[in-house]
């Protein structure tokens, strides 16, 4: 008997809900004749004063310039505007040959590069400070920096010369 009990529970989750499925099923195709589904539905009349609508070939073309307002105002804010026009997109960034990165000042919270131009006129900028030429200074690290002009970038490192071997 109690291997009977045993596994009249372990198929007991499966046999209840598929005896049940059954039953809706049975009374389902028992009920199926007295179905009754409604033909087609009517079609609707136009209302009064709408226009018949003709067909595409004999619409006159709409002339653009007339929905010209859509895309030249605002639409929903008044703060919405249309994206600026970039100036210097076109234009290619100033040349750096002249810049040269001469040393480096890291001590949190202070970030410092030390930039020699032509001319040995001596720069000292910080992280996020613009050059005279138009180029900023992003990030400064320990050996380099690196300068951004609008979608462009460049990296200056600290040149080390190496020393001579000596001869012995």
């Amino acid at each position: 008997m109690n291997d009977y009990r045993r596994l009249l529970m372990a198929w007991l989750p499966y046999l209840l809900p598929t005896l049940l499925m059954s039953a809706l099923w049975f009374y389902l195709l028992a009920t199926e004749a007295a179905v009754q589904w409604p033909a087609s539905s009517p079609v609707l009349a136009p209302v009064a004063g709408q226009a018949e609508t003709a067909p595409l070939a004999e619409r006159p073309m709409i002339d653009l310039q007339a929905y010209s307002a859509v895309w030249e105002l605002p639409l929903f804010a008044e703060q919405r505007r249309p994206d600026p026009q970039d100036p210097d997109a076109g234009t290619p960034p100033p040349a750096l040959d002249d810049l040269v990165l001469t040393g480096v000042i890291v001590a949190p919270p202070l970030r410092v590069a030390l930039l020699r131009q032509s001319g040995d006129q001596v720069l000292s900028a910080k992280e996020g400070d613009a050059l005279p030429n138009g180029w900023s200074l992003a990030r400064i690290e320990e050996q380099k920096v690196e300068l951004t002009y609008g979608e462009h970038r460049h990296t200056l490192e600290i040149s080390s010369p190496k020393l001579p071997m000596p001869i012995d």
